[in-house]
């Protein structure tokens, strides 16, 4: 990432989640030269990846009825791939 952007917060992550009001906040990285110079498929892979590890972050914290499991499987079959698909190196 530029170091502008870094030193302007951009890329601070964040792993908010408040019981209370029902939210949940995360804002985790992607490596900004990974995904600038990426192909559609590298981009589409990143972002899913970002997606699982936020459910995983999330499960962690949830109570017992947040089905992550489930979420992680929909999201896997929606984009037709899975965990063995994305985590094997480019």
């Amino acid at each position: 990432m530029k170091q502008d952007l870094l030193d302007k917060g951009w890329s601070k992550k964040r792993k908010l989640f408040q019981r209370k009001q029902q939210s949940a906040d995360f804002r985790l990285r992607i490596d900004y030269d990974d995904i600038i110079l990426g192909n559609k498929a590298r981009k589409k892979k990143l972002i899913i990846l970002t997606t699982i590890q936020s459910i995983r972050i999330l499960s962690k914290r949830a109570k017992k009825s947040f089905n992550a499991i489930q979420l992680e499987k929909d999201i896997l079959n929606l984009f037709h791939t899975t965990i063995y698909e994305l985590e094997k190196s480019d």
